[in-house]
């Protein structure tokens, strides 16, 4: 059964109102998504180095851990040209769980390469 964690300084410091809304938002695709990995758009932001910060729900819904490391990984709104960069998410995801983490865009990250992951926000 998936369930949601919380890397230990999210736990420490998120706001209430995140956590019920990444909660809302695990409970939601509980039962739409079942196998492979999947990322659900959380929000978005832009910090004070005009740098992109996207938050997403990571899925493991496979039975081994998810490491991922020097992975593509596409941001894209709809109707927008899309964002794409070469992300690390430290720790690593064990299978069956959900983790909320946040991927920053900028120029030092970016990537003509293919995708292997898509964060699709279609908001």
């Amino acid at each position: 059964m998936q369930k949601l964690q919380f890397e230990s300084a999210w736990d420490k410091t998120i706001a209430p109102k995140d956590r019920k809304q990444i909660s809302d938002t695990f409970h939601s695709c509980a039962t739409s998504l079942n196998t492979g990995v999947h990322f659900s758009f959380l929000w978005e932001a832009e910090n004070h180095k005009n740098e992109l910060l996207i938050t997403a729900l990571i899925h493991n819904y496979n039975d081994t851990s998810l490491q991922i490391n020097n992975a593509v990984i596409t941001y894209q709104r709809e109707q927008e040209k899309p964002a794409t960069g070469i992300f690390n998410v430290h720790p690593i995801i064990p299978g069956y769980t959900s983790m909320p983490w946040t991927f920053i865009f900028s120029s030092q990250n970016k990537t003509t390469h293919a995708p292997y992951y898509t964060i699709l926000n279609t908001m």
